[in-house]
């Protein structure tokens, strides 16, 4: 009986997030600011229809820049240094069985004119209309319901084992052909396009 007593007070301190004793008074106000400002990004969208795209969006765009001053600054220097030892709950697998969606979209002919003012010369290019097919793959807290609708859900596996700080952030998370994106790196892009700066289009 003791024994198990034990073992669930370990797993329950392996998910317990522990303040470090040296930590810095402005390091502590800064994480607490970061973890407000994610609680507040959740609390603007109770009002927004569940329906609503943007609930995602807003969310996203505020999060992310709390999670980057977190989690990727200086390779995470405020969440090491306020913590004793940050474990992050790892991602859920997509549901066994789960099919893979196909998108199409229709592309237009376009007829495009070129002019070379120097040359005095015109070139017509004609684009046949045509078809791009992308192929969905099941992703992490995504799935896809009849009828064209993706549902979501959250992407953590709150049952499993909590897992390191570095060994999350370089978790693999989503692959498009061949360029892998590991959590760190996807956290990073949202912040950059989506919550501090205003860009069109992504590489």
């Amino acid at each position: 009986m003791l024994m198990k007593e034990n073992a669930e007070q370990l797993q329950s301190d392996k998910r317990r997030w522990r303040l470090r004793e040296q930590a810095s008074f402005d390091d502590v106000l800064a994480f607490l600011g970061c973890m407000a400002d994610i609680m507040d990004a959740f609390d603007t969208i109770r009002e927004l229809h569940p329906s609503d795209p943007m609930r995602c969006v807003f969310v996203a765009r505020r999060v992310s820049v709390a999670l980057r001053k977190m989690m990727l600054d200086g390779n995470g220097n405020l969440l090491k240094a306020c913590l004793t030892e940050a474990r992050i709950h790892p991602l859920k697998p997509p549901v066994s069985g789960a099919r893979q969606v196909e998108a199409v979209q229709k592309l237009k002919a376009v007829e495009v004119k070129a002019v070379f003012e120097k040359e005095g010369k015109e070139s017509v290019f004609d684009a046949p209309e045509g078809e791009h097919r992308i192929t969905i793959d099941p992703l992490f807290g995504v799935f896809y319901e009849d009828g064209g609708i993706f549902a979501m859900e959250s992407p953590f596996d709150l049952a499993g084992e909590p897992i390191k700080f570095q060994s999350w952030v370089n978790g693999r998370v989503i692959q498009v052909d061949e360029i892998v994106f590991r959590a760190a790196d996807l956290l990073r892009l949202i912040a950059n396009k989506e919550g501090a700066h205003i860009e069109h289009g992504h590489n």
